[in-house]
């Protein structure tokens, strides 16, 4: 295969860079990267049959089922990414501008997502746990927010280029899929002859990987032309006015990327002037910019030379761009169709050729991919024996133990190369009628058919899709996979009834005996907590509710009588968090203030000349101070009961000490006061009053 170098055309780049899309249709994918069984179980049971849900363990799987042109929608759940959230949906956005996303998490994650929330960037936060009605709402807005945005896009793309093709997308659209690929048959499955299969195999993966493989940056300019479009991102580019010299390199690297020069020559490729203003400026936006397009561009390049079959320039291409740019998604999507293609083209080869009866070529041509290293080592090993008969079939019967190994340790279609699928198909090519190849190709099925059935008779839905989803790249008509997935539902919502009843009696008899908050892991709020994540709209969870949240009212009166506002407090903040209605937490709240203001009123010291005073006694002078001729004062503070009386009465400060003590609260003890009223109430009333001892 001939390499082409390091150097490229200005119409190569542009080519790469400027690869039609399919346009906006019904059938919009939804890509979930979430293990929230619960969620995922929400979302399968309000999202319509005609938008396609993908499940996803990580960024890279999520990352090909958008490139795919699978998905316009992504669900994140927040608690399943490893690091910041923020950080994973600002790669998705520079990545995949027009995918609508939705994110689901706790409120440190809203916090963490406030600004991209504010901007658009994440069009919707799901807060947890999820109800089925917020659930179905969001992504029906995601989903219409998708067909809107293109549609506009379209629209847009129509007016500026009447004569452009109806249902091209403006370079992100999600692709629609390939007619009479999504259904084809596996190989061994039908009548055609292995040749024809393998060609028609040939043209759905390559017309798959062009609708879904480009790149999101506009294209070049040609060299020699007038672009408008070019000339107005430059025009914004230079809105903020640079120094003489960054300009000069600015304008270098543009020119270079113009050229074609992206990595080469070292040191004015447009990669390294770039990367040299970045060293200046690292966050200078038309810096950022080039880069990307320069790995954009090289991921383009690599995305025609897999289409082309080039694919010893296609892995060039891409480890370049890596060097650049080694967190960008579309590199591990790019580098999954390579080892993809280099499997595809092998088996291909390899079939032809055993098709034809021409063993020995078949066998040749497994061994010079090995030797390159797009094959299981220990298939270099055994395509070296001699050619003659007995040869081809111990090739064929270890490809069969190989392919027998894979399937007990269920690695039925991963990964790519070392799978039971891929040591079958590997004997297929050799022995396309050996009895023993389509006994496993029935025991393969047979296994991933018991696993899915199994899964689904304990209700394990992770498991169960699992296995339906190997089932039918295998080869299972749809036919047979339906009646599973439906009784699958089934299973799952008999599982969910009989929880919600389970918990629904937990929850009325932790109320009845007083266990509303303790133990954390089996009381009344723990268990209703639990029932609101399974079914936040169940009936009885709204039956549960009230008796629930009054209970916790009854604890925070209780504390108001204790004077314990603290605990009235924490009692009224859990009833709130129940849902019990509005009104009546505000009524509780009430009663928590009104108790803290008469407590501090109650505690309230005032003068007693503001009191009425009904009778007063006059304190009786010490004789030894009379006979000394020592005056002096009392301070005392005291309250005013109910009924009029004195009580409580404590000398706060006198003068000289100890002298006229006794006699002033002796005094003070028989002195009477209209009693306070406070909202036509009789309350104590604390009062202080100092009392003066004069020798006249």
């Amino acid at each position: 295969m001939e390499n082409r170098g390091l150097s490229y055309t200005p119409d190569e780049v542009s080519s790469a860079t400027s690869m039609p899309g399919a346009g906006v249709g019904a059938g919009i994918g939804l890509a979930v990267l979430s293990q929230d069984d619960p969620l995922l179980d929400t979302l399968e049971e309000v999202v319509t049959a005609d938008h396609a849900i993908t499940i996803c363990t990580g960024e890279s799987e999520l990352a090909e089922a958008v490139v795919s042109g699978k998905c316009g929608v992504a669900l994140i759940d927040a608690a399943t990414v490893p690091g910041p959230i923020a950080e994973l949906t600002v790669r998705l956005r520079q990545q995949f501008p027009d995918l609508v996303l939705v994110v689901a998490g706790g409120a440190e994650h809203q916090g963490g997502l406030a600004a991209q929330i504010t901007s658009g960037d994440v069009y919707r936060f799901l807060h947890k746990p999820v109800s089925a009605q917020r659930v179905r709402l969001f992504i029906e807005a995601a989903l219409r927010r998708h067909d809107e945005e293109h549609a506009t896009a379209r629209l847009q793309g129509n007016q500026s280029n009447p004569g452009a093709a109806v249902g091209a997308g403006n370079g992100n659209s999600a692709p629609a899929a390939a007619p009479g690929v999504a259904h084809s048959e596996p190989p061994g499955r039908s009548g055609l002859p292995l040749p024809v299969l393998a060609a028609i195999g040939g043209l759905a993966i390559a017309g798959g990987l062009w609708w879904a493989l480009r790149d999101p940056e506009p294209a070049a300019p040609q060299v020699g032309t007038t672009a408008p479009a070019a000339a107005g991102a430059a025009a914004t580019a230079r809105t903020e006015a640079l120094d003489p010299a960054t300009q000069t390199l600015l304008d270098q690297a543009e020119k270079a990327y113009a050229r074609g020069e992206l990595i080469t020559p070292a040191g004015s490729s447009a990669a390294d002037l770039f990367n040299e203003l970045l060293k200046k400026s690292p966050e200078l936006p038309q810096a950022v910019a080039g880069l990307d397009k320069v790995v954009n561009a090289l991921l383009g390049l690599a995305e025609k030379a897999i289409l082309e079959s080039r694919l010893d320039d296609a892995a060039r291409d891409i480890e370049s761009a890596r060097t650049l740019q080694p967190d960008n998604v579309r590199i591990a999507f790019l580098s999954t169709q390579l080892a993809k293609e280099h499997e595809r083209v092998l088996l291909t080869r390899a079939r032809q050729a055993a098709a034809s009866g021409d063993l020995n070529r078949a066998l040749a041509v497994l061994d010079g991919s090995a030797e390159a290293g797009n094959a299981n080592a220990g298939l270099v090993a055994e395509t070296r024996r001699a050619l003659e008969q007995q040869q081809i079939n111990e090739r064929v019967r270890e490809m069969l133990r190989l392919a027998g190994e894979r399937l007990r340790s269920g690695s039925l279609t991963e990964p790519a190369s070392n799978n039971a699928r891929f040591y079958l198909e590997s004997a297929r090519a050799l022995a396309p009628r050996d009895p023993a190849v389509t006994r496993l190709a029935d025991q393969i099925v047979s296994r991933a058919m018991s696993e899915a059935r199994a899964a689904v008779a304990r209700g394990d839905a992770t498991a169960a899709n699992r296995w339906l989803r190997s089932a039918g790249e295998l080869g299972v008509p749809s036919s047979e996979l339906e009646p599973l997935r439906a009784q699958l539902a089934a299973a799952q919502t008999n599982s969910r009834n009989a929880e919600i009843s389970r918990l629904s009696a937990l929850v009325a008899q932790r109320i009845n005996q007083g266990r509303l908050l303790e133990p954390a892991d089996d009381s009344a709020k723990s268990h209703f907590t639990t029932l609101l994540a399974a079914d936040a709209n169940n009936p009885t969870v709204a039956s549960l509710r009230q008796p629930l949240g009054r209970a916790m009212l009854g604890e925070a009166r209780n504390a108001i009588g204790r004077n314990d506002f603290a605990a009235a407090q924490r009692w009224i903040v859990e009833a709130e968090g129940v849902g019990l209605p509005p009104a009546e937490i505000a009524a509780a709240s009430a009663d928590l203030a009104a108790a803290r203001q008469q407590l501090q009123q109650r505690n309230e010291i005032v003068a007693a000349g503001t009191l009425k005073r009904l009778r007063t006694v006059e304190p009786i002078y010490p004789r030894d101070a009379r006979d000394k001729n020592i005056s002096g004062w009392v301070d005392l503070e005291f309250t005013v009961t109910p009924e009029g009386t004195v009580g409580d009465i404590r000398i706060t400060d006198s003068q000289p000490a100890a002298v006229f003590d006794v006699a002033a609260v002796d005094a003070l003890s028989k002195w009477r006061f209209e009693p306070t009223r406070r909202d036509g109430v009789v309350v104590e009333q604390r009062a202080k009053l100092r009392l003066r001892f004069q020798v006249e």
